[in-house]
């Protein structure tokens, strides 16, 4: 089903520091959808290099170990690697993924970096700090390779370091001058990275509000910003499969706004323009369920599609509708008119040897006749196969 147009609030914001989001929720929520599909390969892929990394690494343990080189080992090949692959598992489920993904990658980012910091004070001292640079590896795949709230993989990374100067303080003490220097390339790298990482999420999220606003061109009216043809089309044969399926009764009507030559004659373009914009935001109100959809196809014409509509209810709204739509002020003047439709209604459950179209040239039937009848009326016609319909004034 076509959604509804309507993004006049999908400004960037940062309610919360740095984090970015939209101000709208829905579409905070939409882009994230998007987000994970686009990134849910790429984080996979991720955590298999990390692990293959952290694997690897183990033949440095080896090398340089000295006497600790087996409890290194032991460390990270029997207790940090078999919890990195229960997280891989989660990574792989679709539904745990989705919804936990940032958390995971914290856990993954500390359990791994928190690992690091216990096999670094186990080097023998002519090896000190050697691990330091499987610390800067970590946040590094981390932040660069993870898309996803890179807050979560940066408090890891910030954790851990933290975890390491305590324990070259307090533990392991090293030189001061390698500790500087440590911390001199951590925090370098790590704000480095961070600008990096909410940049590309900054341009992510650009190009999705870019997107997002070239179809809300593509498929709204700019004057009434209700959906255009082409959304209403779309959106008419979508529900008409779906009243197929389901054996529901659409109601489709066709609107007019009377005597609108005369009022932009009379009082100008501007309130012809006023006019329209007025039935619009009626109409709009009138399509507040899923299946419903107001739209404009042209001039003063608009139509009006309601899903599993009461035959009872639509055809008293659609008189009163016609009979009565709205007061215009008229710009710039005291003077009030009095706004009228002209309504051709049709109603229908839909059948095999039906079609959109036929329910369309149906409604124009219709709201000619109520045009011939004098206007400000509805005309109703109930579809019930393509050659038998039935006519009534509503």
């Amino acid at each position: 089903m076509e959604e509804k147009a309507g993004f006049s609030q999908t400004n960037l914001e940062s309610p919360h520091g740095i984090r970015l989001a939209f101000g709208s929720p829905e579409l905070e929520e939409k882009f994230q959808r998007q987000y994970f599909d686009r990134h849910w390969n790429q984080n996979r892929v991720a955590i298999c290099f990390g692990l293959v990394l952290f694997a690897l690494f183990g033949f440095v343990d080896w090398v340089v170990g000295g006497d600790h080189w087996q409890t290194i080992l032991l460390i990270r090949l029997g207790i940090v690697l078999p919890l990195l692959m229960i997280l891989l598992a989660a990574f792989f489920v679709r539904n745990i993924s989705e919804r936990y993904m940032p958390q995971m990658t914290f856990l993954a980012l500390l359990i791994s970096g928190s690992a690091i910091v216990v096999m670094n004070t186990l080097l023998p001292d002519e090896f000190q700090n050697l691990h330091f640079t499987g610390l800067l590896v970590t946040m590094i795949v981390g932040l660069a390779f993870f898309r996803t709230d890179f807050r979560w993989p940066a408090a890891a990374a910030a954790i851990t370091f933290i975890l390491y100067l305590l324990v070259t303080w307090k533990i392991h003490p090293l030189p001061f001058p390698l500790v500087l220097a440590s911390f001199h390339l951590f925090v370098t790298a790590f704000l480095g990275m961070l600008y990096i990482c909410w940049s590309l999420e900054l341009k992510e999220r650009q190009a999705f509000l870019m997107a997002q606003r070239l179809r809300e061109l593509a498929h709204t009216d700019e004057l009434t910003a209700l959906a255009n043809r082409r959304a209403f089309i779309n959106h008419f044969h979508a529900e008409w499969r779906r009243a197929l399926r389901y054996h529901n009764i659409l109601a489709l009507l066709l609107i007019d706004l009377d005597h609108l030559k005369w009022i932009n004659d009379t009082y100008g373009h501007h309130a012809g323009d006023k006019a329209l914009q007025q039935l619009a935001k009626i109409l709009a109100g009138y399509a507040c369920r899923p299946g419903d959809i107001a739209a404009r196809l042209g001039g003063d014409e608009f139509v009006l599609l309601q899903y599993g509509a009461e035959l009872a209810r639509v055809k008293k709204m659609a008189a009163n509708l016609a009979k009565k739509t709205a007061v215009l002020l008229v710009p710039d003047s005291n003077r009030e008119i009095c706004l009228t439709t002209s309504i051709g209604l049709v109603t229908a459950i839909p059948t095999q040897s039906m079609t959109p179209e036929l329910l369309l040239k149906m409604a124009d039937e219709a709201l000619y006749e109520a045009k011939q009848s004098g206007r400000a009326r509805a005309v109703h016609k109930h579809l019930q196969e393509p050659v038998r319909h039935q006519a009534t004034l509503v």
